[in-house]
């Protein structure tokens, strides 16, 4: 088993990873979005 603060820290990088993928695909969605409408 490791340390639990190891694992704490490697599951919060997991996540802020996640979430900011997230966040680059719907920039790129609104972005598209943006084009199609001719803004």
């Amino acid at each position: 088993m490791h340390p639990p603060d190891r694992t704490e820290k490697r599951s919060r990088m997991w996540l802020v990873w996640h979430v900011g993928i997230r966040n680059q695909r719907l920039k790129a969605n609104l972005e598209m979005r943006n084009e199609c409408a001719g803004l």
